[in-house]
């Protein structure tokens, strides 16, 4: 995608995370159209921006983007539709509802020469950045075990997050985010254990613990747990990397956001800044797809990493199933 002709992108769908799309969009100075069978008049007229149109179809013809926010069981649908007319793709993660759809998809946008781009949009936040810098310049050594934690409330919004059917539970929409991190910073995984709860909370919603051992191809061991809580459970994010020379944390209830210790000299030029917010994350997030885009520049997440982000999520439930170590 070249020149300075103004891009007009088509967002498929108008719940929660469109919100956080839709002010980065506006940021970005491009053309916005809003399809949605819910809330796209709402939309447009929140951000003061976009143009809602009618069907699937006709934003498709009009954009030269589509970036698909509907519910996880839609994803599929909408990213074909993109595809097939020839249009660049961005789609909300995960991809879809299992590895071998999502592969499907990547296969389908190699084959109509078009880029594919999912949107785990954890990999800009500044302390998950700071985090992969840190380890891949040896900043703590040679890793050796990692904890990734992530709690909120169970999803009430939408009542399709408790059919697993449509949303793949708390591990494809809450534990594919750390699923990913792990991989990203510790490199490919080799073997999953893991283990799946649910439980019903005094209010009568559902409560889901998911927790997973992952043996890395270079030995590094990392935990990953996400946990839907009851009403009122407040969102934190955690990690703790060690390696062989120090450690990396941080805590998303506890100031400062990145606290490193290490037998190394502290250097603070060694670590890139962390300041920023969630809105930062998204813009940025768009950015490097919209300049991978123009330039053909490799994105920090990829198509790819997508389809391995739910291997793992597929291998976690398998496991969990199972009561057994699942090989990959």
């Amino acid at each position: 995608m070249s020149g300075d002709r103004r891009i007009t992108v088509g967002l498929v769908g108008a719940g929660g995370i469109a919100r956080s799309h839709m002010s980065a969009w506006r940021s970005l100075g491009v053309d916005i159209l809003v399809y949605s069978k819910e809330d796209a008049n709402e939309l447009c007229a929140e951000f003061s921006t976009g143009r809602v149109v009618d069907t699937l179809e006709n934003l498709v013809a009009q954009s030269q983007v589509i970036d698909v926010l509907t519910p996880t069981y839609a994803h599929e649908e909408a990213v074909r539709a993109g595809l097939d007319a020839g249009r660049q793709v961005i789609c909300e993660k995960p991809l879809a509802l299992d590895a071998p759809t999502a592969q499907q998809l990547l296969e389908l946008s190699r084959a109509r020469d078009n880029a594919l781009y999912v949107a785990h949009v954890v990999r800009y936040f500044p302390e998950y950045a700071t985090l992969h810098d840190a380890v891949s310049s040896g900043y703590i050594g040679r890793p050796a075990v990692a904890r990734l934690n992530r709690t909120g409330t169970f999803p009430q919004w939408a009542s399709w997050f408790a059919d697993e059917e449509k949303s793949g539970g708390i591990v494809d929409d809450l534990m594919i985010h750390d699923l990913d991190i792990a991989r990203w910073v510790l490199g490919e995984v080799r073997s999953v254990y893991a283990t799946l709860r649910h439980a019903t909370a005094p209010d009568g919603r559902r409560v889901s613990v998911a927790q997973a051992t992952l043996r890395h191809e270079d030995e590094a061991i990392s935990n990953v747990r996400a946990t839907w809580g009851p009403v009122g459970t407040p969102f934190r994010t955690s990690f703790y990397v060690a390696g062989t020379d120090g450690c990396l944390e941080h805590d998303s209830t506890a100031h400062p956001p990145l606290q490193v210790r290490s037998d190394a000299p502290t250097d603070a030029s060694m670590l890139p800044t962390t300041s920023g917010s969630p809105a930062d994350a998204y813009y940025a997030e768009l950015s490097d797809f919209m300049e991978s885009m123009s330039t053909g520049s490799t994105p920090r997440v990829s198509a790819e990493d997508a389809v391995e982000a739910l291997k793992l999520a597929d291998a976690v439930r398998l496991s969990a199933h199972r009561d057994a170590v699942v090989e990959l």
